[in-house]
Order: C-alpha cells, then structure tokens, then sequence
C-alpha cells in the first residue's frame, strides 16, 4: 500500500489507518497468487 512517499507491505489481518489529505494507493506484487480484496471503513467528522 502507498501512503504518500511511504510503501507499507501488508498481508491478511493488517490494519492501516490513512489521515485525512493523504494519497493512497493499492497494488499487488506480481507473484501474488491471489486477488486483491480490502475493506475500508469511513468514520464521520
């Protein structure tokens, strides 16, 4: 996952928490054997 400048390696069970105002983005290795699923939850301000 990229958060900003930062690549944050994740697998099944990690959590991250994403501020407000930054860029995120999502790929998956190319020897990844399976999909990419994720779940995001939005809290109200």
């Amino acid at each position: 996952m990229g958060l900003n400048d930062q690549v944050v390696d994740v697998q099944a069970g990690t959590v991250v928490h994403v501020g407000i105002g930054v860029m995120r983005t999502w790929r998956c290795k190319p020897e990844s054997n399976g999909q990419l699923r994720w779940l995001c939850i939005r809290a109200g301000i």
